[in-house]
């Protein structure tokens, strides 16, 4: 997903379905999409990248970060899925034990606010001419965040289609989704993740994924279908457009 076997798979002409090498990478890394979607005018949540080295001196990282960043924030690796190495993070005295542990599957760290709101998605297949970009999705957990287990296993979490959004949120989010796809260079498919911030009904775009689940619980299959597109009939789409 992060652009390597793209590049592979280009070198050796053969077709594959989704994003090329560059908009992989690039996806791939959460502060680097961020500073493009921000300058194309989207709406992101404020960040700070962590290096290795700003680990020298943790009482003055956590001073510069909670100056910039009030707390509560949210620590993840910059390049990474499925939540493995994020963490909420409430107290002062958890920045740094958090970051050390996003540290550990990245070479980069990710800072951002938590933000209390809906977790919402949408699907956006574009095959040729043609592009389809879903109603919301929303994403319905008990746990603390939407963490490895809730998104794999927990059968409490739950999926609602559509999103419980106003209707001008709803069409928002799928101009956000269809301008994010095209700023950032994507093909075929995407699903692109929002928040609604509840306070105040923001939107902001969380992250972009190149290469969307396609299991029983996955959210892109499910908007698809709320699209009037079956599974089968994307999948052919796909394949086609690859080729």
């Amino acid at each position: 997903e992060d652009g390597r076997l793209q590049g592979l798979l280009d070198c050796l002409s053969i077709p594959y379905v989704g994003c090329g090498q560059e908009t992989s990478a690039l996806c791939m890394n959460k502060a680097q999409t961020k500073a493009v979607l921000r300058c194309a005018g989207l709406p992101v949540t404020d960040w700070a990248e962590i290096s290795p080295a700003d680990m020298d001196d943790p009482d003055a990282l956590t001073r510069r970060i909670t100056a910039a960043l009030p707390l509560p924030l949210f620590v993840k690796p910059c390049r990474g899925g499925s939540s493995i190495g994020a963490a909420p993070v409430k107290t002062e005295a958890a920045l740094v034990p958090a970051l050390r542990e996003a540290l550990l599957h990245d070479s980069r760290a990710l800072v951002e606010p938590l933000v209390d709101a809906l977790e919402c998605e949408v699907a956006v297949l574009c095959c040729g001419e043609e592009i389809t970009v879903s109603r919301p999705g929303a994403i319905l957990t008990d746990a603390a965040f939407y963490h490895y287990r809730a998104k794999y296993s927990d059968p409490l979490t739950r999926t609602v289609v559509p999103a419980p959004l106003p209707e001008a949120a709803q069409a928002e989010m799928r101009r956000l989704a269809e301008k994010a796809f095209g700023v950032l260079g994507c093909r075929h498919l995407a699903r692109v993740d929002f928040f609604f911030r509840k306070c105040d009904g923001n939107i902001f775009i969380n992250e972009i994924n190149t290469l969307p689940g396609m299991t029983e619980r996955s959210l892109w299959p499910t908007l698809m279908e709320d699209c009037g597109i079956p599974f089968r009939d994307c999948l052919t789409r796909l394949i086609g457009a690859a080729v």
